[in-house]
C-alpha cells in the first residue's frame, strides 16, 4: 500500500507516516500532568529481558552448537560447568549473543561451523596386583579349559584302548578302534596308528 518492500523502508515509513498519526489520533491530556512512571529497579537489564533466548546444553568437550554453529568455552571459563549443564542463548535486538549459564554470562569463543576436533580417550593405567593375591581363573566355557580338556579325553581313549589292541595281537588280527576314540576325533574317524612288521 505504502511501496514497502525493505526493512529499512519500513523503519521510515514508521517513523516518519505512522507513529505521528498514532499520535495524532489517540493522544489525550492527562488529568494530573505529575509523571506516573516508575524509574527502574537496579540490576534490571532491558536488553537481556527482551532478548529472545534458547536453551543448550553443554557437549562433553566443552562447546556449544547453535544455528548450526559452535561455540567453545575456554578453559578458564569451565569454573563449575559439567557436560549437560544447560546455557541460555540470549539473541538481543542488536544482533549480539550471549551464552548465560544461571546469573553468570560465559566469555565463549566462535569456532564458526567447524566442530572442535575429539580428544581420544586415553584407557586407564593397569591396577597392580596385590602382594599375595592369586591370578584370575579362567571361565570354564574358556577355550583354554577346553583345549585341555579335550587333551585329557585323548589321552584317557587311548589309554583304554590298549588292552584291546594287545587282545588283538595275540588273536593275530587288527584292533578296531574303541567308540571313546571315535568320540574324541573332531570328524568321527579312527586315528591312523602304525601296523606291526608281523601282522604284514
Amino acid at each position: 500500500m505504502a511501496g514497502v518492500s525493505t526493512l529499512d523502508a519500513a523503519n521510515r515509513f514508521l517513523a516518519e507516516h505512522w507513529v505521528p498519526f498514532w499520535n495524532e489520533r489517540f493522544t489525550v491530556e492527562p488529568r494530573d500532568a505529575l509523571d506516573a512512571h516508575r524509574p527502574l529497579p537496579p540490576g534490571i537489564d532491558l536488553e537481556a529481558l527482551f532478548a529472545e533466548t534458547a536453551t543448550r546444553k553443554v557437549a562433553r568437550d566443552f562447546s556449544i552448537r547453535f544455528k548450526n554453529r559452535y561455540w567453545q568455552i575456554p578453559e578458564g571459563e569451565a569454573r563449575g560447568i559439567r557436560p549437560g549443564d544447560e546455557v541460555i542463548v540470549e539473541s538481543r535486538l542488536g544482533g549480539d549473543l550471549h551464552f548465560r549459564l544461571g546469573h553468570r554470562y560465559l566469555a565463549v569463543e566462535s569456532l564458526g561451523r567447524t566442530r572442535p576436533p575429539a580428544t581420544p580417550a586415553k584407557d586407564p593405567p593397569p591396577k597392580p596386583r596385590k602382594p599375595g593375591s592369586k591370578p584370575p581363573k579362567p571361565a570354564p566355557d574358556h577355550p583354554w579349559r577346553r583345549q585341555i580338556h579335550a587333551s585329557a579325553r585323548m589321552a584317557m581313549a587311548r589309554r583304554n584302548q590298549r588292552p584291546t589292541e594287545e587282545a588283538a595281537r595275540s588273536n593275530g588280527r587288527p584292533a578296531e578302534p574303541s567308540d571313546a576314540v571315535r568320540a574324541s576325533v573332531p570328524d568321527g574317524r579312527a586315528p591312523r596308528r602304525k601296523t606291526d612288521v608281523g601282522q604284514v
